[in-house]
């Protein structure tokens, strides 16, 4: 007979932030598998009587996290087959909170006939609104920085793992779409590790000028007030997809690349008349038009499978890093001419 699955939370840092139920299981079980040894509480559990082994060696043995992940529900899944007593896997903080490897493991079990049990303990989740002092009750949302995927500003946005700076700096320039870049953010440090807690409040732009982000360091991002929330370059794609549905404009159902052409014609000599006639009002609404069919060649291309407005805005803005070495790399350019000359070469070589 197999033995019972018991899936605990390690909580979110220090030992005397597991839970009561999740101590007792841990103490008591034949077998204690902790996902990774990479946990302040880890440290602490041999004082308290817990014996367990790290299940580190599976990222090493795998090239892809869904690999990882998969292996660990497959780790418990053979212990408890084989074990004499109950099995405890243990994650950092909430099981049921962030953490891919339960949920395979839940349906794996579920499928197998096993016996299951999650016994939570506080999450990052909880502590960081603690040492916020938010109200949950106000609205906000979980994101993985890595995956963040729709950005939100009418209700609050807690970021977990922002791990490097280049996953704040990548996440920066996603918020900065939707936020001012003065708007006040909060990047909350290694919670639950008391002596290394902060909470340390900067302008969005300042986001990425830093250098102490780990594993254990999440954002929050406050809603915006409504009257200060910008247009939402997401509300212009949606309305452009919305356009072109099968409930949206007739005209615009029928258009494609080639019909296109004489709007995309007439926007552009639009712009240069604004230019010429050194009209600000009407360079700002021209320039509305002329993005409009930029946004509607995209949304056409992303119906035929070939691109979307996403790749179009990633395309650029490496286009715009790569052709600057002066300002993004260590090349030292004093000239508008010897920029000319270096985007030219740069262009040459990308061409090839």
């Amino acid at each position: 007979m197999s033995a019972k699955i018991l899936v605990v939370g390690l909580g979110p840092g220090r030992a005397d932030l597991l839970s009561l139920g999740a101590l007792e299981a841990l103490r008591a079980a034949g077998l204690a598998l902790v996902r990774t040894s990479a946990h302040p509480a880890i440290t602490q559990l041999s004082s308290l009587g817990v014996k367990y082994q790290s299940l580190d060696w599976v990222y090493e043995a795998n090239e892809k996290l869904d690999e990882v992940y998969a292996q660990l529900a497959a780790e418990v899944i053979k212990a408890a087959r084989q074990a004499p007593g109950n099995v405890v896997y243990a994650v950092p903080g909430n099981p049921l909170v962030a953490e891919a490897s339960v949920g395979i493991l839940l349906e794996q079990a579920q499928a197998e006939g096993l016996e299951i049990e999650v016994i939570p303990s506080l999450s990052s989740v909880e502590l960081c609104l603690a040492r916020l002092g938010f109200d949950p009750l106000q609205g906000f949302r979980v994101a993985n920085a890595q995956a963040p995927g729709r950005i939100y500003t009418d209700t609050a946005t807690l970021f977990l793992q922002v791990d490097a700076r280049m996953t704040a700096s990548e996440l920066k320039i996603l918020l900065l779409e939707a936020y001012p870049a003065e708007h006040k953010v909060a990047l909350l440090h290694e919670m639950g590790v008391a002596e290394k807690e902060r909470v340390v409040w900067l302008p969005l732009a300042e986001l990425d000028r830093r250098d102490d982000f780990s594993h254990l360091t999440s954002l929050f991002v406050p809603a915006l007030e409504v009257d200060a929330a910008p247009v939402v370059f997401q509300e212009l794609i949606d309305i452009m997809a919305r356009l072109r549905s099968p409930e949206g404009c007739p005209w615009d159902r029928e258009q494609d690349h080639v019909s296109l052409r004489v709007c995309l014609e007439e926007e552009t000599q639009e712009v240069l008349e604004a230019i010429e006639q050194q009209d600000p009002r009407a360079l700002c609404e021209e320039l509305g038009d002329l993005l409009l069919q930029t946004l509607f060649h995209a949304q056409l291309a992303a119906e035929a499978g070939d691109f979307d407005i996403g790749d179009v805005l990633r395309g650029l803005r490496d286009k715009l890093i790569e052709r600057h070495p002066h300002v993004f790399g260590g090349e030292k350019l004093q000239t508008a001419a010897q920029v000319l000359e270096a985007w030219d070469e740069i262009k040459r070589r990308s061409k090839k």
